[in-house]
């Protein structure tokens, strides 16, 4: 590791021991902390802003070509936006860990000028990407309590909270941000896919159709919750939100392979290979294309 790639290093493990011994000092400062407060932006440029904002959101919900894509916008708008940088290497497709994280390091050098939500929000997503959920909850956790008001903020931390080892846990951190931001839509879908896959169907199928109902207009809910009626057998309303998808998006490539499993499913050989070309025409990656 560089000299350079070492500082980064130090001043995330700092930051992280801050985090653990200063408790009552942050807990007297977020107590203090405004019940709408929200993660703030430092960029100047109003071009990069909304950019940034728009990949958050389709990163949320998980069509991560197109949030890439808003990423580098905003980039182009403000090459010094750090935060977007950070969010750049943490969900662009088709990098390694090792360029993920040598792009979020990158992006946390260009910090100096940030707040500090900023900055904790960089560092979760540093430890998040490198694997380590515990510092990863603890710095989302803090950033939460400094801005009580973001739901993104929130469903970081629920998703980092239980992972594959306490489902039950996570169950219980994403149902709490679905209570406490009732009209964010991407908690219902990460809410819906843990229940179904702790055997909860009917509860999994129900969270997954109210995040349909809340964000109708991405493509995404339509292809959760196609997944689930897939996964549940019912492959006729599954091919009916999977075709839905693709058309409030024609580059979403995930809709035309969920379309094409469902085809050959059904026995329909020449229809899945049709699906399965379109995908592959729309696959950003070679090892999508695969």
């Amino acid at each position: 590791m560089s000299g350079f790639g070492s500082r980064l290093r130090f001043l995330g493990l700092a930051a992280i021991a801050l985090v653990f011994s200063s408790g009552i000092a942050l807990a007297q400062q977020t107590l203090e902390s405004p019940a709408a407060a929200k993660l703030e932006v430092t960029s100047a440029s109003e071009e990069a802003n909304k950019h940034f904002w728009a990949g958050v959101h389709d990163a949320d919900n998980i069509f991560f070509a197109r949030a890439a894509t808003h990423f580098e916008k905003a980039l182009e708008a403000d090459p010094k936006f750090g935060l977007a940088r950070v969010f750049h290497g943490r969900n662009a497709v088709g990098l390694s860990q090792a360029q993920r994280l040598e792009q979020i390091n990158q992006g946390i050098s260009e910090l100096s000028g940030a707040t500090t939500g900023e900055l904790l929000t960089a560092l979760g997503m540093r430890e998040w990407t490198a694997g380590n959920p515990k510092e990863a909850m603890a710095l989302f956790g803090t950033a939460s309590k400094m801005m009580p008001g973001d739901p993104h903020l929130a469903l970081y931390k629920a998703f980092v909270t239980g992972g594959a080892t306490n489902p039950e846990r996570g169950i219980a951190a994403t149902r709490a941000v679905t209570e406490r931001f009732p009209e964010f839509a991407a908690a219902w879908n990460i809410l819906g896919y843990q229940l179904y896959n702790s055997g909860n169907q009917a509860g999994g199928l129900a969270a997954i159709r109210k995040y349909a109902e809340l964000a109708g207009d991405h493509p995404n809910p339509h292809d959760s919750y196609a997944e689930l009626l897939q996964w549940s057998g019912r492959y006729d309303a599954a091919m009916k939100h999977y075709h839905r998808a693709t058309e409030l998006d024609p580059t979403f490539d995930q809709g035309y392979m969920g379309m094409a499993e469902v085809a050959q499913m059904k026995g329909e050989g020449k229809h899945a290979r049709e699906h399965l070309a379109k995908a592959i025409e729309h696959a950003l990656t070679p090892g999508a294309k695969l």
